[in-house]
């Protein structure tokens, strides 16, 4: 399906792809959100990888501008993301994911930037959206922003890589693919120097290291234009919730070659996003002087543990290991790590390990106590934004009161929802 604005001697300012599979139902909100553009000058490739739904139905009605493509057999998230790349023509390339949307304005306020500044990567804020159906009660049909400047950013790329190799963890505001323009040049002349693939585990997480690896700075659009959908579908959501399915299918696609290098083999975000990075280290000789917060990497795998076994997954396998691990390092990072975890627990690391057996009675005296659980509240907030360490509270919408009941709606509201009193 190529329309004519998608002819081939017209090499457009933007290339869009969309990377879909078996989930129709949400990709009809994002390619609505890409039909809603104040801004025409782009392609639009959606790459299908093997779906065995109505994606294709819903490709034709909802995006009829589209390019549609599809691999001749399902491949694993970073290799359909490299496959979907070759396709674009494009000056610079979007990648905008089938359960995430765009506000209207979200490509002109991006060619605005570009065209006033020649920046190689433009970064857009992004806002989290729980869906209908989250597993959290609380959180459905609610979006979540931080407040904003409006205006547009310069940073620093070494200490955007400081933050990432120090926090070990999910970083929403780095430059990552699902929310960046990065100009297609960069990324021909990165992936030639780092053996032609630029996606690997945490593909977002590549991206980030080695386009920083490249460009000196970056900007940064203060302004919500973009949505990152928290859906059960999804393998981010689930994978830091519950370990959910989707998570699971992500990592069988890997088969058993999915933690190598790092030293915990838990399958717990801080883990794939570090594994990532040393990945992108070995490729990237640029990378080699951002070092690894290993005192960090220990706490953040501890407390992905926890989130996970407050939502009711027997996280026993992991915490034998994160100890019998944790006790083969050398004493200095062992102590820093025992004594953020007394710290949060109200107990010592050892006490902990001889009280496994009884760990459900020990989560229950912690949650019991509101001391402990702000002391464990606290570990959590020291490793959460801690690149902005005086960060305003965030925005809580309820779709309710705002009048909204979908992702889609919440977009075509943005940016003005998000800045209401």
């Amino acid at each position: 399906m190529v329309s004519e604005n998608n002819s081939m001697d017209h090499k457009p300012l933007f290339s869009v792809i969309v990377p879909t599979r078996n989930r129709a139902h949400l990709l009809q909100h994002a390619l609505q959100s890409i039909q809603d553009q104040t801004f025409d000058d782009y392609e639009l490739i959606v790459s299908d990888n093997c779906s065995e739904d109505k994606t294709a139905e819903v490709i034709r009605e909802c995006a009829p501008r589209a390019t549609y493509i599809r691999p001749s057999q399902t491949l694993a998230m970073p290799d359909h993301w490299e496959f979907a790349l070759e396709h674009a023509r494009g000056r610079y390339v979007a990648y905008l994911c089938d359960d995430d949307v765009w506000a209207p304005t979200a490509l002109e306020r991006a060619s605005q930037t570009i065209a006033e500044s020649d920046s190689k990567l433009v970064v857009l804020f992004s806002g989290l959206y729980h869906a209908p159906d989250w597993l959290q009660p609380d959180l459905r049909n609610v979006a979540i922003f931080r407040p904003n400047t409006g205006g547009v950013q310069e940073k620093a790329s070494d200490d955007t890589l400081r933050t990432l190799f120090h926090r070990c963890n999910v970083i929403n505001e780095a430059p990552r693919m699902l929310n960046s323009f990065c100009e297609r040049e960069t990324l021909r002349r990165i992936r030639e120097g780092v053996g032609n693939r630029i996606f690997l585990l945490c593909p977002d997480y590549s991206f980030a290291a080695y386009v920083l690896a490249e460009l000196p700075v970056w900007l940064f659009i203060d302004e919500p234009l973009h949505l990152q959908g928290v859906f059960p579908e999804g393998i981010g959501s689930t994978q830091i919730f519950n370990r959910g399915e989707p998570a699971r299918e992500f990592e069988r696609e890997f088969k058993n070659k999915l933690l190598q290098r790092v030293p915990l083999k838990t399958s717990v975000v801080t883990n794939l996003i570090v594994e990532t990075l040393m990945m992108c280290q070995e490729k990237s000789p640029r990378l080699a002087e951002f070092q690894i917060d290993w005192v960090q990497y220990f706490i953040s795998n501890w407390n992905d543990t926890l989130t996970l076994e407050r939502n009711g997954v027997n996280v026993e396998r992991d915490k034998e290991e994160f100890f019998a691990v944790l006790k083969q390092q050398p004493s200095s990072l062992r102590e820093q790590v025992e004594a953020r975890i007394e710290a949060a627990a109200g107990i010592s690391a050892d006490e902990w390990a001889r009280q496994h057996p009884l760990r459900s009675a020990v989560r229950k005296t912690i949650n019991g106590s509101s001391l402990l659980s702000k002391l464990e509240s606290s570990v959590r907030r020291r490793n959460s934004d801690a690149h902005n360490a005086s960060a305003p509270q965030p925005k809580a919408l309820a779709g309710e009161a705002a009048g909204f009941s979908n992702i889609l709606e919440c977009a075509r509201q943005l940016p003005a929802l998000a800045y209401e009193k």
